[in-house]
């Protein structure tokens, strides 16, 4: 079902949906670049990934979005780190914009699973000791 921003008018014709002008990798980081734009609180992007994902993409490759300048980082509805394995070409990915952090948080119904292995957190054994 289209959002409400939805014109009619084929695939794209809302007001949110913007394409990838390149995806590239670097380190363990997966960038997807888009047009300049202002970005407001929770704001919805709904980001078309149109070009091909690089080689050499793993489980613990992370993602940002690249707008115009600005590198934002790309987290789950959980708050976890978006990784590149969740992603697929010529797929849309739903976000919405958190401008405290600032982050883009992506609407987990579009992602895959991913294959990373999150840390545990350890129980701590002794209270912590106050401070004055």
């Amino acid at each position: 079902m289209p959002c409400q921003f939805y014109s009619g008018s084929g695939c794209g014709g809302c007001c949110h949906f913007v394409r990838t002008t390149s995806i590239t990798l670097s380190g363990t980081v997966l960038t997807l670049t888009i047009p300049a734009q202002n970005i407001n609180n929770k704001q919805k992007l709904c980001i078309c990934l149109a070009q091909s994902l690089p080689e050499g993409i793993t489980q613990d490759v992370t993602v940002s979005v690249m707008v115009g300048t600005r590198e934002i980082m790309a987290i789950t509805r959980s708050g976890n780190e978006l990784y590149a394995d969740q992603l697929r070409s010529r797929k849309v990915i739903h976000f919405t914009a958190a401008t405290s952090l600032p982050a883009l948080v992506a609407d987990c119904k579009s992602l895959c699973p991913t294959a990373h292995v999150f840390p545990s957190l350890p129980a701590q054994t002794t209270p912590p000791t106050p401070t004055a």
